[in-house]
């Protein structure tokens, strides 16, 4: 799995969580997973995939260009 940055609220280790998937109307999804500090307990948004919750997680202000 690709790197996650430390947490940006106090620099803790941060690593990837599941929860279990769900059955919807259209298509069944195994798991979610999300990215979650061991320090402080701040988490990602819930994804789709790990990737995705990679994504969310190592996202930083200073990545967003405002022009």
């Amino acid at each position: 799995m690709a790197e996650l940055k430390p947490c940006p609220f106090c620099g803790g280790e941060a690593k990837y969580k599941t929860l279990p998937g769900r059955k919807f109307p259209f298509r069944k999804l195994d798991q979610f997973s999300y990215v979650r500090c061991e320090l402080c307990n701040a988490t990602s948004r819930v994804a789709y995939t790990v990737e995705d919750a990679r994504i969310a997680w190592n996202r930083r202000a200073e990545d967003v260009n405002c022009d």
